[in-house]
Order: structure tokens, then C-alpha cells, then sequence
């Protein structure tokens, strides 16, 4: 969790990456070099453009039977 990195100083940031089959967000868990925050938030910016969040991924398994 976000608190573990937290505790050892490395700023964290939870990313939310795609959307599943029920809408709910399915992220990515990003942790930094101590004293990096900027960095950090560089790449979530980054990430989080690759693949929008409102976008839906993942199939439903259902569905496809």
C-alpha cells in the first residue's frame, strides 16, 4: 500500500490506468526516489495519457460466452 512507501519517505502515487468491464478503476501503484516528487508526478502525468481512464480494457468474460 501507499502508506509503506509513505513510511520509508518515497513519495508514491496510485494511478489510475484503465477502467474493467463494471467501470471501476484499475491503476498503477508508481513509488519515487526519496526527495523526487517532481519526477513522480512527471511520470503520472505521463502514464496516466497513455490509455485514458474513461476508456474500458478489459473484456467481460461473460460476454464473450
Amino acid at each position: 500500500t501507499c502508506l509503506t512507501w509513505t513510511l520509508c519517505g518515497a513519495p508514491v502515487a496510485s494511478i489510475p490506468i484503465f477502467r474493467g468491464p463494471d467501470s471501476m478503476p484499475f491503476g498503477l501503484q508508481a513509488v519515487g526516489r526519496k526527495y523526487n516528487d517532481y519526477l513522480l508526478l512527471r511520470f503520472a502525468e505521463f502514464a496516466s495519457t497513455i490509455r485514458p481512464a474513461q476508456e474500458p480494457i478489459i473484456a467481460n468474460a461473460t460476454a464473450a460466452a
